[in-house]
């Protein structure tokens, strides 16, 4: 890989939504991306989203996730892909650092 993009996501669903972006639209390895909690703390990022608020049927959860940072992403991609990948992050809420 040529060229090194990072992105921070709110929460973990956006960052999942990049990385099928990612992986099935634009052909990058699943190998080549990272995504980790900022900080030590395990996170579900800072705002809830998806499974964090709905149950699989739908029901409102009673549990608060463990919103305890954001969440980082580490993309490895070819010069050429540089704003294919850019544009996909930022598509799902990615904010490219």
């Amino acid at each position: 890989m040529d060229v090194g993009i990072k992105a921070v996501f709110t929460n973990r669903r956006a960052a999942e939504l990049a990385l099928e972006h990612l992986v099935q639209d634009i052909g990058l390895e699943r190998t080549d991306i990272f995504i980790a909690a900022v900080g030590v703390q395990s996170s579900s990022g800072t705002k809830p989203a998806g499974a964090d608020v709905r149950g699989s049927l739908g029901e409102p959860k009673a549990a608060n996730p463990a919103l305890e940072g954001e969440i980082d992403m580490s993309v490895g991609c070819t010069q050429e892909n540089v704003e294919r990948v850019s544009q996909a992050l930022q598509k799902v809420g990615g904010q490219i650092k």
